[in-house]
């Protein structure tokens, strides 16, 4: 243990002999411990911690596949929302979603430009949240209001059976 000790007071008479090289190795040490942390602070809420939601584990997305290339991610139509709705079993809750886009909000100081998703009825409820703002319900007929949507929702829901331990 005396060698070790021996070891620091020689590292600190070297450091005190050149004080600008002491100050640049502590100065990128500590940029190098900060960027680090920041780095392991970003990993940890993305990957390791749970979706801010009501039963994270219990959410499942549901995408549309080309065969062909596994890697094209395909939107559902309405109309494929309903049927996929009407037929699945397995889900307590099956709600829509379409891609984000930009909406015109009026307010008192006129109009704003906002970004936004088109939602089906039950897809706060799902995550177990309110909503800020509703505009109106999503339509419950595939005729002509189905064709006004502009892009296809996304299908999401809770899985039917129960979660797994942890």
């Amino acid at each position: 243990m005396s060698s070790f000790w021996q070891d620091v007071r020689f590292s600190f008479r070297t450091l005190s002999k050149s004080p600008g090289f002491t100050l640049v190795a502590v100065l990128t040490m500590a940029l190098g411990v900060g960027a680090l942390s920041s780095i392991v602070s970003v990993i940890n809420a993305v990957l390791f911690r749970e979706l801010p939601y009501e039963n994270p584990d219990r959410l499942v997305l549901v995408e549309g596949v080309n065969l062909k290339d596994d890697t094209q991610r395909l939107p559902f139509t309405y109309p494929d929302f309903i049927e996929l709705q009407r037929r699945l079993t397995t889900t307590e809750i099956l709600a829509a979603r379409t891609d984000s886009r930009t909406f015109a909000l009026r307010t008192t100081e006129g109009p704003e430009m906002i970004r936004g998703e088109i939602v089906s009825a039950p897809y706060f409820p799902l995550l177990g949240l309110k909503a800020a703002v509703a505009a109106r319900s999503w339509p419950r007929r595939t005729g002509s209001a189905a064709r006004g949507w502009r892009s296809s929702p996304t299908a999401s829901g809770t899985a039917g059976t129960e979660p797994t331990p942890r």
